[in-house]
C-alpha cells in the first residue's frame, strides 16, 4: 500500500511538470502577485494610499501628568535631582503625529503611538532649581494642530533640586478660612485690643454676607478671596455700609499670591486689593477710596486650636485691627451628646406619675420624663450628657424633684 501511494504521488508530480499545468500555475501566481503590488495598472505607484484628509477637528489632550521617572505615580510633591529624569505622560483624544515636547525648555525624547505618549529628559547641571516646566506641541494624523499644553490635568508637579530637595515644611495656611463669628473682628490702640470696636451678635447677623467670605490659601502660593455675589461694602467704596456686590479692586477677582515667613509669623498678601478682614485696612492707614488700594499688605499671624484657628493682627498706623478665622475643614468637638435612655419595667409596677431619669449630671429626681408610647413596658427619653459622661438613676413615679425615695 505504501509503495502504491508513493508511485501515485510521483505520478501526479510527473504529470504536473510534464504538461502545461505548471506553466499555467506560474502565470496565474505571477498575475496575482502583480495585482497585489499594483501591477494591474500602468505603474506600481497607482496603488499608493491617499493622504488622510483633515476632519477639521483639533485634537485635545485628555490627561497630562508629570513625574520623576522612578516614581510610580504622579503627585503634587514629586522631586527630582541632578542625573534623574523627569517625564511627562499624556493621552490624546485621537491619534497624533509625533509630538514635540520640551521639559524645562529643552527638547525631550518622545515615545508612544496613536494617543498614548511619554516624553522624558535627564536633568543636567544647567537646569535651574525649582518646579519643572514643560510644553507639548501636537497635531493629529491629518495635520490639524491642537493648542499647546503646559499644565497637568491632575495637579501633579515635580520640584527639581540639583542636590536633592529637602522635604517641605507643612504650610499652616493651606486651606479655606472664614471669620469666626462674634468677636472675630475688632480694633483697638494696641495689638490684640478690641476696646474701640468689635463684632457682636448683631453685627454677625447684619454682616452675614461678610462672615461667609472665604479666604483660600493654596500650596502653590496662590491666594483667593471668594466673596460670592455679595459682601460687606462700606460707604467709602460707594456703598452704604451694607451687603452689596463686591467693589473692585477688592472684589477678589484679581491675581493674588502670598508669602508666609514662619520665623517672624508674617503673612504678606500680594496683588492689588488682596486683603484679610476689611478692605480699607492697610499697613499705612485706613484708605477712603478704592483707587488707594494697596498692592501688598502684611499681617502678624498666631495659630491656636491645633492650627485650626488663625488670628491676624495688622498695625495700620493709628491702631491695630484683629481678625480671627477658623479653618472651614475644622469641626469642633461637641461639648455634649444627646443620649437615649431606656428602662424595662416588666418586673415592676409603674406608679401614677410615670418613670423619670435624674440625679447626677441630669439634675433633680424629675429631670428627664420618660414615656412608653407603644405600651411595651419599656420607658425611654432623651437626655443631654457632657462629653465626659456622668451618673444618673431611674425613678419610679417621683412626686417632686427631691423625691429620691422613688429610686
Amino acid at each position: 500500500m505504501h509503495l502504491q501511494s508513493s508511485v501515485s504521488h510521483l505520478g501526479w508530480v510527473t504529470s504536473f511538470f510534464s504538461n502545461r499545468v505548471f506553466s499555467s500555475f506560474i502565470a496565474i501566481s505571477f498575475s496575482l502577485i502583480l495585482s497585489a503590488c499594483g501591477g494591474g495598472g500602468n505603474s506600481v505607484t497607482e496603488n499608493d494610499l491617499p493622504e488622510p484628509t483633515s476632519d477639521g477637528i483639533a485634537p485635545v489632550l485628555t490627561s497630562v501628568s508629570i513625574l520623576q521617572s522612578q516614581e510610580r505615580e504622579a503627585s503634587s510633591d514629586g522631586v527630582a535631582k541632578l542625573g534623574q529624569s523627569i517625564k511627562v505622560d499624556f493621552t490624546a483624544s485621537e491619534a497624533l503625529m509625533l509630538p514635540v515636547v520640551t521639559i524645562n525648555g529643552v527638547s525631550a525624547t518622545v515615545q508612544g503611538k496613536i494617543g498614548d505618549w511619554t516624553a522624558s529628559r535627564e536633568m543636567v547641571e544647567s537646569d535651574v532649581d525649582g518646579y519643572a516646566t514643560f510644553n507639548i506641541s501636537f497635531s493629529d494624523i491629518s495635520g490639524v494642530p491642537g493648542i499647546d499644553v503646559s499644565e497637568t490635568t491632575d495637579g501633579s508637579r515635580v520640584q527639581y533640586c540639583a542636590e536633592g530637595c529637602v522635604a517641605p515644611v507643612e504650610d499652616p495656611l493651606v486651606g479655606e478660612w472664614m471669620l469666626d463669628g462674634e468677636g472675630a473682628a475688632g480694633v483697638g490702640p494696641v495689638a490684640g485690643s478690641m476696646e474701640w470696636w468689635s463684632t457682636g451678635a448683631d453685627d454677625v447677623a447684619e454682616r452675614a454676607c461678610w462672615f461667609d467670605d472665604l479666604f483660600s490659601f493654596s500650596l502653590d502660593g496662590t491666594f483667593q478671596n471668594i466673596q460670592g455675589e455679595t459682601t460687606w461694602v462700606e460707604a467709602w467704596q460707594g456703598g452704604s455700609d451694607s451687603c452689596a456686590a463686591p467693589v473692585a479692586p477688592h472684589d477678589g477677582l484679581g491675581s493674588y499670591n502670598y508669602y508666609y515667613d514662619s520665623s517672624t509669623n508674617t503673612l504678606t498678601l500680594n496683588g492689588l486689593g488682596a486683603h484679610l478682614g476689611l478692605a480699607k485696612v492697610t499697613n499705612t492707614g485706613e484708605i477712603n477710596n478704592p483707587q488707594s488700594a494697596a498692592s501688598s499688605v502684611s499681617y502678624i499671624l498666631t495659630f491656636s486650636n491645633n492650627g485650626n484657628t488663625m488670628t491676624a493682627d495688622i498695625d495700620f498706623g493709628g491702631g491695630w485691627w484683629r481678625f480671627v478665622y477658623d479653618n472651614t475643614s475644622y469641626q469642633a468637638a461637641p461639648s455634649s451628646y444627646n443620649v437615649t435612655l431606656k428602662v424595662n419595667t416588666a418586673t415592676i409596677t409603674v406608679g401614677p406619675n410615670g418613670m423619670y431619669a435624674g440625679g447626677g449630671v441630669l439634675g433633680d429626681a424629675m429631670a428627664i420624663p420618660l414615656s412608653d408610647a407603644d405600651g411595651d413596658g419599656t420607658w425611654e427619653g432623651v437626655a443631654q450628657f457632657p462629653t465626659a459622661g456622668g451618673h444618673y438613676v431611674f425613678l419610679n413615679s417621683p412626686s417632686n424633684g427631691g423625691d429620691w425615695g422613688a429610686k
